[in-house]
Protein backbone atom coordinates (compact mmCIF):
# COMPACT_ATOMS: atom_id res chain seq x y z
CA UNK A 1 0.00 0.00 0.00
CA UNK A 2 1.33 3.21 -1.03
CA UNK A 3 1.16 6.67 1.55
CA UNK A 4 0.35 9.47 0.61
CA UNK A 5 2.45 12.77 1.52
CA UNK A 6 0.53 15.98 2.11
CA UNK A 7 2.05 18.68 -0.27
CA UNK A 8 0.13 21.70 0.68
CA UNK A 9 -3.42 22.80 0.61
CA UNK A 10 -5.29 22.69 -2.57
CA UNK A 11 -6.56 26.04 -2.63
CA UNK A 12 -4.71 28.81 -0.69
CA UNK A 13 -6.72 31.46 1.85
CA UNK A 14 -6.80 34.46 1.55
CA UNK A 15 -7.12 37.10 4.22
CA UNK A 16 -9.20 40.79 2.92
CA UNK A 17 -9.35 44.18 4.28
CA UNK A 18 -12.33 46.17 3.15
CA UNK A 19 -12.43 49.76 4.22
CA UNK A 20 -15.45 52.09 2.89
CA UNK A 21 -13.74 55.62 2.66
CA UNK A 22 -15.77 58.53 3.42
CA UNK A 23 -16.72 59.27 -0.27
CA UNK A 24 -17.99 54.97 -0.16
CA UNK A 25 -15.62 54.21 -2.63
CA UNK A 26 -14.51 50.53 -1.47
CA UNK A 27 -10.60 49.94 -1.08
CA UNK A 28 -9.65 45.80 -1.08
CA UNK A 29 -6.47 44.55 -0.79
CA UNK A 30 -5.56 40.63 -0.54
CA UNK A 31 -2.77 38.59 0.63
CA UNK A 32 -1.87 34.82 1.49
CA UNK A 33 -3.00 33.87 4.51
CA UNK A 34 -0.52 34.52 7.45
CA UNK A 35 0.43 37.62 5.78
CA UNK A 36 -0.60 41.11 5.93
CA UNK A 37 -3.51 42.62 3.97
CA UNK A 38 -3.17 46.76 3.61
CA UNK A 39 -5.84 48.94 2.89
CA UNK A 40 -5.43 50.99 0.37
CA UNK A 41 -7.64 54.28 0.99
CA UNK A 42 -8.42 55.55 -2.61
CA UNK A 43 -8.02 59.82 -2.29
CA UNK A 44 -10.75 62.01 -1.33
CA UNK A 45 -11.47 65.89 -2.39
CA UNK A 46 -12.84 67.83 0.27
CA UNK A 47 -12.54 71.27 -1.10
CA UNK A 48 -11.53 73.48 -4.54
CA UNK A 49 -9.98 76.86 -4.45
CA UNK A 50 -11.26 78.75 -6.34
CA UNK A 51 -14.76 77.18 -7.15
CA UNK A 52 -14.96 78.83 -10.98
CA UNK A 53 -12.97 80.85 -12.76
CA UNK A 54 -13.94 82.63 -16.31
CA UNK A 55 -12.62 81.48 -19.33
CA UNK A 56 -9.31 82.89 -20.67
CA UNK A 57 -7.75 82.37 -17.07
CA UNK A 58 -4.41 80.87 -15.64
CA UNK A 59 -4.59 80.16 -12.27
CA UNK A 60 -2.95 77.56 -9.66
CA UNK A 61 -5.81 75.30 -8.50
CA UNK A 62 -5.75 73.75 -4.93
CA UNK A 63 -7.40 70.47 -3.39
CA UNK A 64 -8.01 69.67 0.13
CA UNK A 65 -8.68 66.36 0.68
CA UNK A 66 -7.72 62.86 2.02
CA UNK A 67 -5.19 60.42 1.33
CA UNK A 68 -3.71 62.51 -1.30
CA UNK A 69 0.01 61.74 -1.08
CA UNK A 70 1.78 60.42 -4.35
CA UNK A 71 -0.80 61.72 -6.59
CA UNK A 72 0.17 62.11 -10.23
CA UNK A 73 -2.82 63.72 -12.19
CA UNK A 74 -5.49 66.14 -11.47
CA UNK A 75 -8.47 65.75 -14.50
CA UNK A 76 -11.19 67.70 -15.71
CA UNK A 77 -14.98 66.15 -16.74
CA UNK A 78 -15.38 66.76 -19.38
CA UNK A 79 -11.98 68.65 -19.97
CA UNK A 80 -12.68 69.97 -23.19
CA UNK A 81 -11.07 73.95 -22.92
CA UNK A 82 -9.31 73.07 -19.85
CA UNK A 83 -5.60 72.03 -19.20
CA UNK A 84 -3.81 71.14 -16.52
CA UNK A 85 -0.27 72.71 -17.08
CA UNK A 86 1.93 71.17 -14.45
CA UNK A 87 1.81 67.97 -12.44
CA UNK A 88 0.60 68.13 -8.60
CA UNK A 89 2.59 69.52 -5.91
CA UNK A 90 1.51 67.80 -2.56
CA UNK A 91 2.28 68.76 0.27
CA UNK A 92 3.92 66.28 3.20
CA UNK A 93 0.77 65.14 5.00
CA UNK A 94 -1.11 64.41 1.40
CA UNK A 95 -3.83 66.87 1.97
CA UNK A 96 -3.51 69.32 0.12
CA UNK A 97 -2.39 69.50 -3.87
CA UNK A 98 -1.68 72.29 -6.02
CA UNK A 99 -1.79 72.25 -9.89
CA UNK A 100 -1.64 75.36 -12.90
CA UNK A 101 -4.63 75.39 -14.81
CA UNK A 102 -5.13 76.95 -18.06
CA UNK A 103 -9.03 78.07 -19.23
CA UNK A 104 -9.01 78.51 -22.84
CA UNK A 105 -10.80 81.42 -23.95
CA UNK A 106 -13.14 79.19 -25.82
CA UNK A 107 -13.80 76.80 -23.29
CA UNK A 108 -17.66 75.72 -22.87
CA UNK A 109 -19.38 77.17 -19.94
CA UNK A 110 -20.58 75.17 -17.15
CA UNK A 111 -19.88 72.81 -14.28
CA UNK A 112 -16.85 70.15 -14.57
CA UNK A 113 -16.01 67.62 -11.76
CA UNK A 114 -12.16 66.99 -10.40
CA UNK A 115 -10.76 63.73 -10.10
CA UNK A 116 -7.41 63.07 -8.69
CA UNK A 117 -5.11 60.13 -9.14
CA UNK A 118 -3.00 58.39 -6.92
CA UNK A 119 -1.13 54.93 -6.63
CA UNK A 120 -4.50 53.62 -4.38
CA UNK A 121 -6.78 55.04 -7.40
CA UNK A 122 -9.19 58.09 -8.35
CA UNK A 123 -11.34 59.66 -6.06
CA UNK A 124 -14.76 59.73 -6.36
CA UNK A 125 -16.49 60.29 -10.23
CA UNK A 126 -19.77 61.29 -8.37
CA UNK A 127 -20.47 65.26 -8.51
CA UNK A 128 -20.50 67.17 -5.50
CA UNK A 129 -19.85 70.64 -4.41
CA UNK A 130 -16.21 69.84 -2.62
CA UNK A 131 -15.81 68.56 -6.35
CA UNK A 132 -16.97 70.49 -8.97
CA UNK A 133 -15.56 73.61 -10.80
CA UNK A 134 -17.35 76.24 -12.80
CA UNK A 135 -16.07 77.99 -16.04
CA UNK A 136 -18.15 81.29 -15.98
CA UNK A 137 -17.96 84.12 -17.25
CA UNK A 138 -16.10 86.86 -15.33
CA UNK A 139 -18.98 88.82 -13.76
CA UNK A 140 -20.79 85.07 -12.51
CA UNK A 141 -19.99 82.54 -10.00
Amino acid sequence: MKRLRKCGPLFASFALISVLSGTGVLAEDRAPAGESASARITPEITAIAPKWAPAGWVFSLTLEGRNLAGASEVRFYPSTGIVVEDPPVVNSEGTVVNVKVTILVHAPLGPRLIAIRTPAGQSSLTPTDANTFKVSFAHLH
